[in-house]
């Protein structure tokens, strides 16, 4: 499926978007009147085997019961049929862009596969700036998308001292239960989280995960530029020439750093 001259939907993600399209045409046909890629696709750092997909769909009103029934048996089908990679997002009107993300009240959704009717948490003004400044239009026009820069800012912080806090003293209830593969994912994904946030409350702007490891190089004390080398070196297929000594525990020494900065940045 091609989206445009200039970009196109990668590997097996192609796959999933065009299957997806099908399937939710033949079950609810003309209801799905935008569909937008999100995430690393439209921020040109997927990775076959590692990324999911990430999509907006946009419907002229919302999802009746009914409605909402037969698309979980469209994505209980897609997921049954392709697998992986989870073709993960959330449905929401047009109105529902031109508001702030704190007003939806309904954005049914789907999670690693799963097909829920909650609100998404992906229903956030970080979801709304990539929409706005990198959209990825499979369906549909460049929507109009709501965003302020203040709301970003003080959305962000809470984020980090909410649940990238908790994610951080979870990490040190069950450090040395992790096994290594769950070392593995949890390494790029916690570092990048952190950082991503730390990157938009400077910026302004959103940018992949692979990019905040970038970022974080320039930005924070060598002290922390093995473990977020590592990080960039697992999202991208390869080993670092070093691995730190203890992988986990200076994820999280990291994680503390980093949302401890922003805090300071805040209240100076």
């Amino acid at each position: 499926m091609t989206v445009s001259a200039e970009r196109q939907i990668p590997g097996r993600a192609d796959r999933i978007v065009t299957r997806y399209l099908e399937l939710v045409d033949e079950t609810l046909p003309g209801r799905i009147e935008a569909l937008y890629l999100v995430g690393s696709v439209a921020l040109d750092d997927y990775r076959d085997g590692c990324s999911d997909v990430d999509f907006v769909a946009l419907v002229g009103s919302p999802l009746s019961s009914g409605e909402i029934d037969r698309m979980e048996v469209v994505h209980r089908g897609l997921l049954t049929e392709v697998g992986r990679p989870w073709l993960d997002g959330l449905y929401l009107t047009w109105s529902d862009l031109a508001q702030s993300p704190n007003e939806v009240q309904i954005a049914p959704h789907s999670l690693e596969g799963q097909f829920r009717r909650s609100r998404s948490f992906e229903a956030n003004p970080v979801t709304w700036l990539t929409l706005r400044n990198h959209p990825l239009a499979v369906r549909g026009p460049v929507p109009r998308v709501w965003h302020d820069p203040d709301f970003l800012r003080i959305w962000t912080l809470d984020n980090l001292n909410s649940y990238w806090t908790e994610v951080a003293e979870q990490l040190a209830r069950v450090v040395s239960r992790l096994t290594e593969s769950a070392i593995a994912e949890a390494i790029p994904w916690c570092v990048s989280g952190v950082a991503r946030l730390a990157y938009a409350r400077a910026t302004g702007e959103v940018t992949s995960k692979s990019g905040a490891c970038r970022y974080a190089l320039t930005l924070y004390p060598e002290r922390w530029h093995p473990i977020v080398l590592q990080a960039l070196a697992i999202r991208g297929g390869t080993r670092p020439e070093a691995d730190p000594p203890k992988p986990i525990e200076d994820t999280i020494a990291f994680m503390r750093h980093v949302i401890q900065v922003e805090n300071d940045r805040s209240y100076a």
